[in-house]
């Protein structure tokens, strides 16, 4: 249970952190567009930058600052091939206080990066609710549930493709009922491991909801 909560608060300071940096990139984007200058550039060439083994192309611009300085750049924006031809005329954007820093104005955006970071922040938070709801389920069961000494049976293996190349597994156990003689089926939670070589021992125990039998949580904490 202790991991638990170091999951939580993690899960918490990661989304609380992409949170203030859209917060950020968007007020210091929200500032440059106030005093930006934008202008007409003539593309003169391409830069040629490397990466992952492939080839971007850079347009390499030139224009002409309010105060009538020339100005060379070689813009961020790239493709596999050159996006604009020699002699092209661009709109580009930029700060009177560093010119040749400018970029190309299509491809400025107040808000894309940061709604972008906003929507991770948000998926990052509800995993955080998700994983918050169930952990207190699972405490809930542990607390106050119906322990019953199960029999392990084997190892369930399934293909993730999150991960690629792992499998995940499930610790499946059996259980007669001394009441109905019934033989009942336990899963675990599936885990990124094989925990073959930590199960000692055949008897395995599970924990049985107070109010619903069916539902039920098995102590794996041998794992650990």
């Amino acid at each position: 249970m202790k991991s638990a909560s170091i999951v939580k608060y993690v899960l918490f300071i990661i989304s609380s952190s992409i949170l203030i940096g859209a917060a950020y990139i968007y007020l210091d984007k929200k500032a440059f567009s106030e005093r930006a200058i934008m202008s007409e550039g003539t593309v003169i060439g391409s830069s040629v930058s490397i990466s992952s083994g492939k080839e971007y192309y850079h347009p390499v611009i030139t224009f002409k600052t309010n105060k009538e300085k020339n100005i060379k750049f070689i813009a961020s924006a790239s493709g596999h091939s050159p996006i604009y031809g020699v002699g092209e005329s661009v709109e580009i954007i930029y700060d009177p206080a560093y010119p040749e820093e400018a970029m190309i104005k299509q491809y400025f955006s107040v808000t894309a990066i940061p709604i972008l970071l906003i929507c991770v922040s948000v998926l990052s938070f509800f995993t955080l609710f998700i994983f918050s709801f169930s952990h207190k389920k699972a405490k809930y069961i542990f607390e106050n549930g119906t322990r019953i000494i199960t029999q392990f049976d084997s190892i369930k293996r399934t293909r993730t493709h999150i991960i690629k190349g792992r499998l995940l597994c499930q610790i499946c156990t059996t259980y007669r009922d001394p009441n109905t003689d019934k033989v009942r089926v336990f899963k675990s939670a599936k885990i990124l491991m094989d925990p073959t070589g930590f199960i000692k021992s055949k008897n395995i125990t599970v924990i049985l909801h107070p109010e619903n039998p069916k539902k039920y949580l098995m102590d794996i904490s041998f794992l650990t």
